[in-house]
């Protein structure tokens, strides 16, 4: 990372620049009156310090020189630069607050804090790089460990935040309980599982009250549909055995008439076959039939004398003839000759 020094005041560097603070292997120009009156103990370690040059020479040895350049920074100007990635932040902000602190710097570390909840507060639910958290964890307790609470709060706060996607994860979980820095989130992350699963679980159950509800009326709609269903598939299988009876009363009735009418046919057709023959018949004697007129004009049976009397038709083979019917007496004979 490039120096930020340029960009905080023309005069750092130049004339009136009467102190050195080395970092690393990097070397700050600052002034005593603006360091030293911002921070106390930055005012006592310029009084352990060494002079070389003319120039009072401040050691530091516990924060990477970026860290420092950002809190001169904000001694300069009341604010610091920060990378715009959330992941690079969150860690830049743990550093800063943690300076803050060693330096009894306290808008310093309330900048710090406020930053690093706004960057917090911006990584969405199941979008947290955990191999990036697992780093900036690390880096807050480790600063614990040494003294500095900073921001623990906040990433156990965090780590409740993102609890279902960071106990999902087996690499972070192996790497957190098997970290001795971070044996004090672990344990408190596992004891918050439960509260936090209760409030998803209240959170969800709140969300989907009004669906549940109207769930639960589509469902008891639904049922009374089922039943009036089925009492309509009742009432149909009912009509379909009626319909079904009705259908074989039918087919007996059909298979009954067929007979008569088949019967009924057969006798219209003994009918026709004996309307013909009577028709033969009474072509046959149509020549004869003359003759029979004269039976009209008898008046008296000339066997019996009887007067009026009754008479009727006999026949032998193509032979007609008349015959009194008292006492038999023949009166006409005619010979059919069809």
């Amino acid at each position: 990372m490039g120096s930020l020094l340029s960009a905080w005041s023309p005069s750092l560097g130049g004339a009136g620049a009467d102190t050195q603070i080395q970092c690393g292997n990097r070397t700050f120009n600052v002034h005593r009156a603006v360091v030293c009156a911002r921070s106390p103990v930055m005012a006592a370690e310029y009084e352990c310090g060494s002079q070389d040059s003319g120039k009072q020479i401040v050691h530091h040895a516990f924060f990477d020189a970026d860290t420092i350049e950002r809190m001169l920074q904000f001694m300069y100007e009341q604010s610091y630069t920060a990378p715009d990635m959330p992941a690079e932040a969150l860690l830049v902000h743990v550093r800063v607050q943690a300076a803050g602190d060693l330096y009894e710097l306290p808008e310093l570390k309330n900048l710090a804090h406020s930053r690093f909840q706004d960057v917090a507060g911006m990584i969405l639910v199941n979008q947290l790089d955990t191999q990036v958290f697992l780093i900036v964890a690390q880096e807050t307790y480790r600063y614990a460990h040494a003294g500095y609470d900073g921001l623990k709060e906040e990433v156990w706060a965090m780590s409740m935040n993102h609890a279902r996607q960071l106990s999902e994860d087996d690499d972070f979980v192996v790497e957190m309980l098997a970290s001795d820095t971070l044996r004090e989130l672990a344990w408190a992350f596992v004891r918050g599982l439960p509260a936090v699963a209760n409030a998803e679980t209240d959170r969800v159950r709140e969300e989907h009250a009004t669906d549940v509800s109207a769930l639960q009326a589509e469902i008891e709609r639904l049922k009374s549909r089922v039943n009036d269903l089925e009492q309509h598939n009742t009432d149909c299988h009912g009509r379909i055995r009626d319909l079904m009876m009705e259908v074989s009363g039918l087919k007996s009735l059909k298979a009954r008439d067929t007979g008569n009418l088949e019967n009924k046919a057969r006798e219209l057709e003994e009918a026709r076959i004996n309307v013909g023959r009577l028709q033969k018949v009474l072509r046959a004697m149509e020549p004869d039939a003359s003759q029979l007129v004269q039976y009209e004009r008898i008046v008296r049976c000339r066997g019996c004398l009887a007067q009026p009397f009754f008479y009727r038709f006999y026949r032998r083979g193509r032979t007609w003839g008349v015959r009194c019917v008292r006492c038999r007496a023949r009166h006409w004979e005619f010979h059919c000759r069809r």
